[in-house]
């Protein structure tokens, strides 16, 4: 893969950079790739190798891309972390696999920092960013270093085919609007930036899996000059990790020397982040978890997955009523018929606590769906390898090669 023509250019509102990918190995047509920034933000908006390095790496890794050769200078850093990112991937599929080389033409150049530093935080709208937002705002005093100053917001992730390159974030004015009134009641500014990096590899499970953290580092590496470092508010906590695009050790690996790339928020679990909002007066009034992207006059659709699990949290504190963005409708119930399948049982889990004394016709039709998703998940189990083996083992060796493995397992 070869990047070129790198390049800042103004726009009828702001600024936008861009570069043409042309891949080499995989026969994909070129793509030309852009950010495009609005308002007295744009002014601060870099040509950055780094960038571009940052969202196209692992595309060009997935394609079998033997290099990524670009034309300006590279930080060291970032490209280390990007060779461990492959590594980590690698670790957890399983695999072994030569990731791309990094060339610079113009060489490796650690870049220094701003000064003063000047921290950002991605914002989203949805509990983890504004859970981390609050706590950042009672932790740090406004002129320490660590205090978020900027709220950046990135759009067109999901679906890059549908923007619209003259007019990009046409189809955000609703989200646009929300995060502004969010950014503006901590004292941040608001930073958008619209994208289409994910069209270098678009299919949904690619960006959650791996790409995620990558392409918004991407957004971050396009201002240098405004802040020295940019945190992810993580959507696990540490009971439950698991590998995905965004992830404590893929996220601090895609920084620079000149902006250092943060996941904070790993310590403290989705309910307490919501009791913590509920306790906060107002805080939930604007939460956008939904990832549908609904029809107005709502943000957040109340069908899907997220947007339950949100409802029924909030449901058990009692604040659901406050939640504006949500549809109003029968909670138990659309609950009790939704299939949250066993990938998700344990966010599920972690409610019951909340709901029982507060809510038991959530608590009951959520341990019904739990009941459903066990059956689930114990049917996946013995449709795999282990569970032939299992099965062979109980009807031809009366079981006895399970309890060879469990006295060997327990002798050592």
């Amino acid at each position: 893969m070869r990047i070129v023509d790198l390049r800042r250019e103004p726009t009828r509102a702001g600024a936008r950079v861009a570069a043409r990918v042309l891949w080499e190995e995989s026969g994909r047509p070129p793509l030309d790739v852009w950010w495009e920034v609005e308002g007295a933000a744009a002014a601060d908006l870099a040509a950055s190798s780094d960038a571009v390095l940052a969202a196209a790496f692992l595309p060009a890794a997935s394609s079998g891309e033997r290099r990524v050769a670009l034309e300006g200078p590279v930080c060291p850093r970032l490209a280390e972390g990007l060779l461990t990112i492959a590594r980590v991937f690698d670790g957890w599929r399983g695999t072994s696999s030569e990731p791309p080389r990094i060339e610079a033409r113009e060489g490796f150049c650690a870049a220094f920092p701003r000064r003063p530093p000047r921290a950002a935080v991605f914002l989203t709208g949805g509990v983890d960013s504004t859970h981390l937002l609050r706590r950042n705002r009672a932790d740090f005093p406004r002129d320490h270093p660590e205090s978020f100053t900027d709220a950046l917001a990135v759009f067109g992730l999901y679906a890059p085919d549908q923007l619209d390159p003259a007019e990009p974030f046409a189809g955000y004015a609703r989200t646009r609007a929300v995060l502004e009134e969010t950014a503006a009641e901590s004292g941040l500014a608001l930073v958008s930036v619209a994208t289409n990096v994910t069209a270098l590899a678009p299919e949904i499970e690619f960006i959650a899996k791996r790409s995620l953290s990558s392409v918004l580092a991407s957004a971050a590496h396009l201002f240098p000059s405004r802040w020295s470092s940019a945190t992810l508010a993580s959507g696990r906590d540490v009971t439950i990790l698991v590998p995905l695009g965004t992830h404590p050790l893929i996220d601090a690996a895609l920084g620079s020397a000149a902006v250092a790339v943060r996941h904070e928020g790993i310590g403290i679990s989705r309910p307490d982040r919501i009791a913590e909002l509920c306790a906060a007066g107002g805080a939930v009034s604007r939460l956008l978890v939904c990832m549908s992207g609904p029809p107005p006059p709502l943000l957040n659709c109340g069908r899907c997955e997220k947007c339950l699990r949100t409802m029924t949290a909030l449901a058990a504190f009692g604040r659901l009523e406050e939640a504006r963005e949500f549809p109003a409708l029968d909670l138990a119930r659309t609950v009790g018929a939704f299939d949250f399948g066993p990938h998700y049982a344990p966010y599920w889990r972690d409610l019951l606590p909340l709901l029982r004394g507060r809510r038991d016709d959530l608590a009951g039709a959520v341990e019904r769906r739990l009941a459903v998703a066990a059956r689930q998940a114990r049917w996946f189990e013995d449709a795999g390898w282990k569970g032939l083996l299992r099965r062979a083992d109980r009807r031809l060796l009366g079981g006895r090669l399970l309890a060879i493995r469990r006295a060997v397992a327990r002798a050592t």
